[in-house]
């Protein structure tokens, strides 16, 4: 198992992927999900799809999350938290980024749910041609806890696109709870 510094999260952790295709690493908490995104974003190829599962989301990341969007680095958003915190989304994201439908998902907007749930986190981009995924704790703020991490990195034909694939089987918990949400 590696270990990754929040100083070197942006070098070790995609040469940590591209070598190994799947990883198990820690981090005492000082990995922030902002920071993750910074290490992987550009993986997948950009504008990717970004699925977040987390807790909580805070004022920041929502922030960072609408200058990805404005810097054309994402092009949908599919957001799964804890709590009903859809007003602060809605604030910092603007209402008309909210899907209300399955096709607005792909259409550049942010598909949003809650769910009591979610106790841990997940972060995917998913590109046209590879994807990557990360499993774990999420944090929005640094907590200096033991924190364990599963990751994958691949091409999206083989590790998204079928069923079976590493990086689907990461995101089917999200992809139903969003599909109820939408029901």
């Amino acid at each position: 198992m590696s270990y990754i510094e929040p100083c070197c999260c942006d070098r070790q952790l995609p040469v940590l992927l591209r070598e190994r295709r799947t990883a198990f690493f820690q981090t005492n908490g000082d990995v922030t999900v902002q920071k993750f995104m910074g290490a992987v974003g550009f993986m997948a190829g950009q504008p990717s799809e970004l699925w977040l599962m987390i807790p909580q989301v805070d004022i920041p990341l929502l922030r960072t999350l609408r200058q990805w969007f404005q810097r054309g680095w994402i092009s949908s958003l599919h957001l799964l938290t804890q709590e009903n915190q859809e007003k602060m989304v809605m604030g910092e994201l603007g209402e008309a980024a909210l899907a209300t439908t399955p096709a607005e998902c792909t259409a550049g907007v942010v598909d949003y749910a809650h769910d009591p749930l979610v106790i841990d986190g997940l972060l995917a981009f998913i590109g046209t041609e590879d994807v990557v995924a990360i499993q774990g704790a999420m944090l929005t703020q640094v907590d200096f806890s033991l924190s364990l991490y599963a990751a994958s990195f691949g091409p999206r034909p083989k590790y998204f696109d079928v069923p079976g694939g590493k990086v689907r089987m990461m995101l089917e918990p999200v992809i139903s709870k969003m599909r109820i949400k939408r029901a």
